[in-house]
């Protein structure tokens, strides 16, 4: 009697989930030589760079660094000397009419002495930007039980606060908060039965499970940059240097070709800016779909129909004055595609022999993940927020951000809990024009726990969500509070994992011819001396000592001849 078993090879890949950790960087940064010296802190915007994963034992290791820009209030250069104050009161007193130094009444003039000191004490702050790269390293341990390396991980990175302080006018102490988030998934390649025959075919019995399979056919990954020229509006004031640019991408979607994938999405830009007028120092905009963008490119096994997923991840964005009017904005990305076949296989799970000889059933226990229908939410939360004590009333609100800080997914029936923070910056001109410009900081200000329905759903399952900030409208109720209203959107993503024990390989075990020791065996491609063993019933060890010839029992070509001992070899006694 014969066997054989047609084998089809999937590639799985199983989230094991998401796991999170906290961390605070803190730096000194120095000013180099044609930087002016610092007066006041006025606000600290960073950026995380180079995210990289690496999966360990029980934890995921998220490493990177920050980039930083800084913008204050440069210190007021000295006052001239005494003598440098008379020089330049002799020079314009040479032209009032012959008059000298001293009145008609022999005495001194002091006016242009206070002249002098008050215009250089109301002179307009100068405003400085300063920008430090690749500072503040960091290396947080997320810990994550079941992980051990070998797995593939992904991390998100968000800043929650920067604080700078002056530690002297060259050199500032800087305290970065940030939240990290790795999301850790194990690749499988299996090989399992789908189909079997056996001759004669009233022997054997194959039991079959249909199962919905999703196999991985092609991933890839491209970079994206995408550069744009968005235009100051008439209102505003004109541009005079850019401090940062925020992107936020939304409406990813992708599908799939004949070897090939499309990607397209849009970005909305909101700019902080100088303007150059004293009276209005800073201002910022909002481009609202700025920038939509199509792209293609090769992925090879693709075919049309098949799933694709799509995930953007930033990378850098930065923006230049290209006139008064016009803000040239680049930002560089990086997206990652993934295309799924979905299928339902009636995989082989047992194979029984009715009568005859034994049966080697080798089986494997393979997690198939499927992946339910994508579920999407917006809506809206606002809050009333108090200035905090330390800061001057507002006057005008120049420009509103915000983050989000994840906590929790949570899956119940039929929908998906998302729970986080939202944490709130403010860049505001202050009521008393001699404040100028400041920045509060309101951490975890606002609350999200929001439900999305999902049909099918239901604990035990995993799931991941992605948040992002669509618009952020503030507006003052009076000086000292603020009402903020946030637009999010939601975008969750569900799996229910199948778990079966599929057959890897069945092998009809033939029985030993009588009166033999040994039978010759040759080797076929793909066997092993394991294989070998549980082919013919024979223990491993027993084969390798049959075959002192094969120095390597790991290692055996095809063609090559094995002796299979039909009952196991003891190995003689030592004489004693």
């Amino acid at each position: 009697m014969s066997i054989t078993v047609q084998n089809r090879f999937l590639r799985v890949r199983d989230c094991l989930g998401e796991g999170k950790a906290s961390a605070i960087l803190q730096d000194t940064l120095d000013l180099t030589g044609e930087y002016p010296d610092v007066d006041r802190v006025i606000v600290a915007h960073a950026v995380p760079r180079h995210v990289d994963a690496v999966c360990g034992e029980g934890r995921v290791m998220v490493r990177g660094a920050v980039d930083l820009r800084l913008l204050y209030e440069a210190a007021k250069p000295s006052r001239p000397r005494h003598e440098d104050r008379r020089d330049r009161r002799h020079d314009r007193r040479d032209h009032r009419h012959g008059r000298d130094e001293y009145d008609d009444q022999g005495h001194h003039d002091h006016d242009d002495d206070h002249d002098d000191d008050h215009d250089h004490d109301h002179e307009p702050p100068r405003l400085v930007l300063v920008q430090f790269k690749e500072v503040c390293s960091f290396e947080v341990a997320v810990e994550m039980s079941g992980v051990s390396p070998g797995f593939t991980a992904r991390a998100m990175v968000t800043i929650e606060s920067v604080n700078a302080s002056l530690v002297n006018r060259r050199r500032l102490g800087c305290d970065v908060a940030l939240v990290a988030v790795a999301r850790v998934c194990e690749d499988q390649e299996v090989r399992a039965a789908v189909e079997g025959t056996a001759l004669p075919p009233d022997r054997v019995r194959f039991v079959r499970e249909v199962t919905h399979v999703e196999h991985l056919v092609a991933e890839a990954e491209s970079p994206l940059r995408l550069e744009m020229n968005l235009a100051v509006p008439g209102e505003e004031p004109p541009l005079g240097e850019v401090l940062w640019v925020v992107p936020r991408c939304h409406h990813v979607m992708g599908r799939t070709g004949e070897g090939k994938c499309f990607v397209e999405g849009v970005f909305d830009v909101d700019a902080v800016y100088l303007t150059g007028d004293p009276q209005s120092p800073v201002r910022a905009f909002s481009w609202p779909d700025a920038h939509r963008f199509s792209t293609a490119f090769d992925l090879p096994g693709a075919r049309p129909g098949m799933m694709l997923l799509a995930d953007w991840e930033l990378e850098d964005c930065f923006g230049l004055r290209e006139t008064d009017r016009c803000c040239a904005v680049t930002v560089d990305g990086r997206l990652r595609v993934a295309a799924r076949q979905a299928m339902d296989l009636p995989l082989v799970t047992d194979v029984v022999a009715e009568s005859g000889g034994p049966l080697d059933v080798i089986r494997r226990t393979v997690r198939f993940p499927h992946h339910l229908p994508e579920g999407h939410r917006e809506l809206t939360l606002g809050g009333v927020l108090s200035l905090p004590p330390t800061k001057p009333p507002v006057g005008c609100v120049l420009w509103t951000g915000a983050v989000f800080i994840p906590d929790q997914v949570a899956v119940e029936d039929g929908r998906v809990l998302v729970e986080g923070d939202l944490s709130l910056d403010l860049l505001y001109q202050a009521a008393d024009p001699d404040c100028m410009i400041h920045h509060a900081e309101f951490p975890r200000a606002l609350r999200l726990s929001q439900a999305v329905e999902i049909p099918g759903v239901s604990p035990g399952m995993s799931a991941c969500a992605h948040v992002s900030l669509h618009t952020v409208a503030c507006r003052l109720v009076d000086p000292e509070t603020i009402q903020v209203d946030v637009v999010l959107k939601l975008h969750v993503r569900a799996m229910r994992v199948v778990q079966v024990e599929v057959v890897v390989e069945c092998i009809m075990v033939a029985p030993c011819p009588p009166g033999t020791t040994l039978r010759l065996v040759v080797v076929q491609p793909g066997d092993t001396l394991w294989k070998l063993s549980r082919r013919y019933g024979v223990p491993l060890e027993a084969i390798i000592r049959a075959n002192p010839q094969i120095p390597n029992p790991d290692l055996i070509y095809p063609g090559q001849r094995v002796r299979i001992p039909c009952a196991p070899i003891v190995p003689p006694a030592d004489p004693a």
